[in-house]
């Protein structure tokens, strides 16, 4: 804050200044030393008793102090004009710090190097510095015996053997202190003359220079104006007034400085007019005073002399003297000299009270604050400054005045106003009006919140509420200091100001207008960049034009001449063609190596944009050899309870208009310096940050700016490497199967014994599939992908591309962790806002388990960058959801505001996300695995003795082709298995899957499946295949009526290798070889039907068999078997029906003629199937367990059914047919399981528990009746008996009753029974017992009376009824 903080203009400034070849430790170790005296008291500085010279020396024993600051830089030129108006901002004295412990360079070489550097840096016309020294530190003790004296009183020579340093430095600063002060009274002398009275009237800011020495210790001053200045028209004899005015004008001023009301109780002096006489001032200093003011009478000089004894530490002296100018300068065109007067009283007021106050002020209750009446006399100067108007100048060529007081006059009220707010922020900062709050008006110690790391809104408020100093009062104090004025300061003024400006906007915490002002800062930062850069090229073309450059006189410019927008010349049309040739398309040098300024240039915009809410560094940058650079892992990859970028929940905050604006300038000011790497990185992070707030040219223009910074870095040596900037590309990352060929199947290392049984329950079982590996019916579950060592493996990943522009990836390669894998990297382009597939090969050279993790990518000039992409697990969905909830919940429960709200900011405060990432156990990602199984072989079918792959049969016949194998790989093959697939088994697995099926036809669908295969392996010529070698395979085809296609999978592997360790598993691989079939419908067998005996009587073939059996022994025993048979072919077909029963077989041959039908009858023995039979359920052939029937049946209904079943089941058993074609010999069997059996056919198939034999015996003799046939003969009003004869053949007691049915209606009217017909109770008939029961009858008339003999089970016996028919002629 040099000339700007409050205290300023009480500081003597003493520069300092390195001389000859110091190093630069040496000069800030020796510059530290001497800047530690920030302040001598009065009662050091050692007098001056020459006559005229102490005018401005302490008193002995004085209290005071005299305070110093010492800069590094003196004030520029432009600011000469304040010479007299301000001595304060001029370094009074300089110091020159050399290092003289090199023996060969001699003390006058140091002091003539002095010399030239203080002509460099102090104009020899200048008035200042008024005195100048060059101190020699010698280091070392080597150089003791250099002869150190010097003859020259400007040199001194400091050597490494004197023990304390700094007491002997405080010294010499106390004589040269003194020396200053003897040359006020110089100053002084030149003010009193009759030009220099007239001088500081003829001007509003007079212009003091340096004559000639005079050759004692007085120097001549010599006054002039500024430079193309007018006079001004003030009068001298106006502005005079006696002293006693002045005197008397002291009580009544109003501008005048006042006692406080509580000064009485605090005890601290009061500068005041009636208590000027304390301790700096002596009376004989007062009587000097009192007759200069008298003499000279002038406002203006005493306003100067009041600097100063202000300067001088003397401030009851300065309070008098500018108490006394005030009264004399009230005019309009003295209003800075006002204005000056009175910033001067208020800081003399605070020099004694810094001097008297160790501790703040406490408040009086009731009573203004201590600091009020200061801050109302600086806003009054503040006021007034900006009040002051510039003289007019003389007009220039144009006709125009030039104005060159304004920026002065603009300097001053920027100084005034910034005095003001420092004054108010260092009381606020320290909590009131004490010591410390001196210290840092005075610039010895910083002000409070600069010196903490993260003030809390609390603070603020706290220190606000303990001062009463609101921030707001300091922010207002500040704004006079920023307005159109500024625009009347030089650029370097103004960087002055609008820092000052920003620095204590941030020591207030506001950070919006603090970056406000800095976006300012920049803008004059980079006028300057610009303006001299376009100067030294300009020159340089001018020393072309003019040949100084071919004799090496030209300076370099310092246009690189890239065609970036700041680096070239934008005025090239103004200069000769020359000039613009070497502007554009030359070689850039830069004769500067040292990146410092760029730097914090760079600092200050990531500054800026980061309270704006935008992250430059979003996009990391490195250099080779050091840390990699930050990439998509900032906010993708953290701590899975903080990180929400991987799904998208990055908060928004500020205005995006807005924060475009501020990343423009940012990205221009990179480009402008120009800094490559950093102009690069701040494009990318625009453009992956303001995204979606770019329009498609802004997108485009970034992309292009970051990719010719990048080529130019690396063209000058600067290897920069950026991170992956452009989001996450990859949406998805599968891998391809390998085709059904080459895909390996993995089997238990039992499957290898060979399978005597089971077959059926490979084929309709559950969990078992006819085929090793069939993909129709693989489970959905299954994901794991396989893959085969030493084989070819393809990765397809999808890219998206989310920017307007075609991005180019250079590099594209796969993350993989567990068995190794061998890969090269690929590069795309990928279109604007468009997705693309990539394909990446690679082959695993071992077996093992591959986890691919996702990707590394990589962009031009960049670094590469993983993306993981772990699978979409449950447990990862949950954990999601989980940060989700507690994101929301945080969000609700606490607010933020300001830039409070940005999210870095409120993910500090989210302590819950912390511990419960804390608590929670460590996240488990999974990834996408691929096992790598050992090497296979592979096989091809070479040749099959199939017609294009096709085969015609007829229903039910039989066909063998064979398959020709050849293994075409370098391994054998062991183990080689068939599986089978038609297009009846699918539909029928299916059936059986629902579960709709009733139970019957559930069996007779797996019935059909196991002992009907369509395909049928017979066997192989060779079961191990070598390398090159084939093998013949045959193979059955059985006509089945619905199958139109089949197919015919080989599964083979290399099983029985050597391993290094037993293994439970092995892998093989298959081949599918499809089949076409054609099945014709020949026969349809349908009508079937089983008859007892006695039902026929026909004299065709029906009549013969059944005349046959019943002249055999035991008719009852046999039943009769029909079915007919169509024929659907066109031609003729011999059908043959066998009967296989108890080793006897029997059998019917027909011809069936194309289209017709024959009914075929075999005799068949009837059945009695014992209950331990028919009571069991009907059997599954699968391994289904609790097939339970989906009919509710009653139990009579299911014992029914399975009686049914099991009848049935015999009785297929002992009936085979078969067909032949005439014509052709070709042959095969009919399909029989289609007919279904009855309860009649039941009845008539099975063999009854008990034997019923009824006969017509006469009642006279006991005869038996004659017969005819299987008619009896009897004669009318005859006396006869039925006999009933009953045996029981079972294995149970049976309870029996008999009962007699006529065959038609009103044959009971012609007949006489001598009992009931109905119901006659038979007995308990025990096994193995017959019973005769006989019944009386007597027929009344001629006729054929039939009847039938029922017989009936009674109570619990558990027998159907049997009958027996009777047929009796009456004649």
């Amino acid at each position: 804050m040099d000339g700007m903080s409050f205290a300023s203009l009480a500081q003597i400034k003493i520069l300092l200044v390195p001389v000859g070849r110091i190093s630069k430790q040496s000069f800030e170790q020796w510059a530290n030393l001497i800047r530690s005296f920030d302040h001598i008291r009065l009662d050091e500085i050692p007098p001056d008793t020459r006559e005229g010279q102490s005018r401005f020396m302490p008193a002995p024993m004085s209290n005071g102090y005299l305070h110093l600051s010492y800069p590094s830089h003196p004030p520029p030129p432009w600011h000469t004009s304040l010479s007299l108006f301000r001595i304060s901002h001029f370094p009074l004295g300089v110091i020159g710090i050399a290092d003289c412990s090199n023996p060969d360079t001699p003390l006058t070489s140091v002091l003539a190097e002095f010399h030239a550097a203080l002509d460099q840096c102090c104009p020899t016309e200048s008035a200042f510095p008024l005195t100048s020294r060059c101190y020699a530190f010698e280091e070392g003790d080597e150089n003791s015996q250099v002869n150190m004296a010097s003859s020259d009183p400007q040199l001194v020579v400091i050597p490494s053997v004197m023990g304390n340093k700094q007491v002997y430095v405080g010294t010499l600063i106390s004589e040269l202190c003194a020396e200053i002060l003897s040359n006020f009274a110089n100053l002084a002398k030149a003010l009193e003359s009759a030009s220099g009275i007239a001088a500081l009237n003829s001007q509003q800011l007079p212009v003091i220079s340096r004559s000639d020495d005079l050759g004692g210790h007085f120097m001549q001053y010599s006054f002039g104006l500024p430079k193309k200045s007018r006079p001004s028209t003030i009068s001298h004899s106006s502005s005079l007034n006696s002293i006693s005015s002045m005197r008397d004008s002291m009580d009544t001023v109003s501008n005048g400085i006042r006692p406080h009301p509580h000064r009485a109780t605090t005890g601290t002096p009061t500068p005041s007019a009636s208590g000027l006489a304390t301790v700096n001032s002596s009376p004989a200093s007062k009587k000097r005073t009192t007759t200069y003011m008298s003499a000279t009478s002038n406002g203006r000089l005493g306003k100067i002399v009041a600097d100063m004894y202000l300067l001088s530490g003397r401030t009851s002296d300065a309070v008098q003297w500018y108490v006394e100018s005030l009264a004399q300068i009230r005019g309009p065109q003295d209003m800075i000299w006002q204005a000056s007067a009175l910033e001067g009283m208020c800081l003399a007021e605070v020099l004694d009270l810094w001097s008297a106050t160790d501790a703040p002020l406490p408040p009086v209750p009731g009573s203004k604050p201590a600091w009020s009446d200061i801050s109302a006399r600086l806003e009054q100067v503040v006021s007034l400054y900006s009040r002051a108007s510039p003289a007019m100048s003389s007009p220039t060529p144009s006709g125009q005045p030039l104005d060159t007081e304004s920026p002065t006059l603009s300097l001053l009220l920027c100084q005034a106003a910034l005095r003001h707010a420092h004054f108010l922020l260092a009381i606020w900062s320290n909590k009131g009006m004490g010591r410390s709050a001196f210290d840092t008006m005075l610039g010895q110690t910083p002000c409070q919140p600069l010196s903490l790391t993260s003030p809390s809104e609390a603070l603020y408020y706290r220190m606000s509420a303990i001062t009463s100093i609101p921030r707001s009062l300091i922010g207002e104090a500040m704004n006079p200091a920023h307005g159109p004025h500024l625009m009347h300061l030089l650029p370097r003024d103004q960087l002055q100001v609008l820092s000052l400006i920003a620095a204590m906007y941030s020591c207030l915490g506001f950070r919006r207008k603090e970056v406000y002002i800095l976006r300012e800062v920049l803008a004059v930062l980079m006028d300057m960049v610009v303006a001299s850069r376009e100067e030294a090229t300009a020159k340089a073309a001018k020393a072309i034009m003019s040949g100084e450059a071919s004799e090496g006189k030209s300076p370099i410019p310092q246009n690189p001449g890239l065609g970036i927008a700041g680096a070239g010349l934008d005025h090239s049309s103004s200069l000769p063609s020359s000039a613009t040739g070497l502007g554009a398309g030359t070689v850039g040098v830069r004769a500067n190596f040292s990146n410092d300024g760029n730097e914090s240039i760079l600092r200050v915009v990531e500054y800026v944009c980061d309270m704006y809410g935008v992250d430059l560094s979003e996009v990391g940058i490195t250099w080779p050899g050091s840390d990699p650079p930050e990439g998509e892992s900032k906010g993708d990859h953290d701590s899975p309870a903080l990180s929400v970028e991987d799904e998208g929940a990055t908060e928004a905050f500020g205005w995006p208009e807005l924060q475009l604006g501020v990343v423009r300038e940012a990205v221009a000011i990179a480009e402008a310096l120009p800094d490559y790497p950093a102009l690069a990185q701040f494009s990318l992070s625009t453009l992956r940050i303001m995204n979606p707030h770019l329009t498609p040219t802004e997108q485009m223009h970034l992309y292009a700016t970051s990719g010719r910074a990048l080529a130019t870095a690396r063209r000058r040596g600067d290897h920069a490497i950026i991170a992956y900037w452009a989001g996450k590309p990859v949406l998805s990352l599968e891998i391809t199967p390998l085709p059904f060929a080459r895909t390996p199947v993995q089997h238990p290392i039992s499957d290898l014994e060979p399978r005597s049984s089971g077959e059926a329950s490979g084929i309709l079982g559950g969990r078992r599939d006819p085929f090793i590996y069939n993909p129709r019916l693989k489970s959905a579950s299954t994901s794991e992908m396989v893959a085969v060592q030493n084989e070819p493996m393809e990765f397809v990943i999808t890219l998206y591309n989310k920017f307007y522009f075609d991005l180019e990836v250079q590099s594209i390669r796969l993350s993989t962790s567990g068995v190794a894998l061998r890969s090269m990297p690929v590069s795309t382009m990928i279109p604007a806002e468009s997705y693309r597939v990539l394909r990446i090969n690679a082959i695993a050279t071992e077996p093992g388990l591959l986890t691919v993790r996702g990707i590394w990518a990589q962009l031009p000039g960049g670094a590469a960058q993983e993306f993981l992409l772990p699978l979409a697990t449950d447990e990862e969905e949950r954990r999601t959801d989980r940060r989700k909830s507690i994101l929301d919940a945080e969000s609700i429960r606490t607010k933020s505001s300001g830039l409070d709200a940005r999210p870095e900011e409120r993910s500090k405060r989210r302590q819950s996300l912390v511990e419960a990432a804390k608590a929670a156990p460590p996240a488990t990602q999974t990834f996408l695995t691929c096992k790598v199984v050992e090497e296979q072989p592979l096989l091809r079918i070479r040749r099959t003795t199939l017609s294009h792959g096709a085969v015609m049969l007829y229903d039910g016949e039989t066909s063998t082709f064979r398959l020709t194998v050849e293994n075409i790989s370098s391994i054998p093959v062991d183990f080689i298995k068939l599986a089978f697939d038609d297009t009846s088994v699918s539909a029928a697995q299916q059936a059986l899957a629902d579960g709709e099926l009733p139970v019957a036809d559930a069996y007779e669908t797996e019935y059909d499946l196991v002992n009907r295969p369509v395909f049928l392996y017979q066997g192989i010529s060779n079961q191990c295949i070598g390398p090159e070698k084939k093998a013949v395979i045959a193979i059955t085809c059985f006509g089945k009526a619905g199958c139109s296609h089949g197919s015919i999978q080989l599964s083979y592997s290399f099983a029985r290798r050597q391993r290094d360790s037993p293994v439970d598993v092995f892998h093989t691989r298959q081949i599918i070889h499809p089949v076409e079939i054609s099945v014709f419908e020949t026969l349809r067998c349908e009508s079937m039907d089983v008859m007892p005996l006695w039902r026929t009587e026909d004299s065709g073939s029906e009549g013969t068999i059944q005349r046959s059996f019943l002249q055999a022994s035991n008719p009852e025993q046999w039943c009769l078997f029909s079915v007919e048979v169509s024929n659907k072919c066109d031609g003729p077909f011999e059908v043959t029906f066998d009967r296989v029963q108890d080793e006897s077989k029997d059998s019917v041959t027909r011809l069936v003629s194309p289209g017709a039908t024959v009914r075929i009858i075999l005799p068949l023995k009837r059945l009695s199937l014992p209950e331990t039979v028919t009571n069991q359920p009907i059997p599954t052939l699968s391994n289904r367990q609790f097939v339970v029937s989906k009919e509710k049946l009653s139990a009579a209904e299911e014992k029914t059914q399975r009686e049914l079943f099991w009848y049935r089941e015999h009785l297929l058993k002992s009936i085979k047919a078969h067909w032949r074609e005439p014509s052709s010999g070709r042959q095969g069997e009919i399909y029989l399981r289609s007919l279904r059996l009855t309860m009649p056919m039941l009845r008539a198939l099975q063999t009854s528990p008990c034997k019923l034999e009824v006969t017509l015996l006469r009642q006279d003799d006991d005869g038996e009746a004659a017969r005819r046939g299987l008619k009896y003969i009897a004669t009318p009003c005859e006396f006869y008996f039925i006999r009933a004869r009953i045996t029981n053949e079972s294995a149970l007691p049976l309870s029996l009753s008999l009962s007699y049915v006529p065959a038609y209606f009103g044959l009971m009217d012609s007949a006489l029974f001598d009992s009931t017909l109905s119901q006659i109770p038979v007995g308990l008939l025990a096994i193995g017992d017959s019973v005769e029961m006989d019944t009386g009858v007597s027929f009344v008339d001629s006729g054929l009376f039939e009847f039938k003999a029922i017989l009936q089970g009674n109570g619990r016996t558990p027998m159907g009824s049997i009958d027996v028919a009777i047929s009796i002629l009456v004649e």
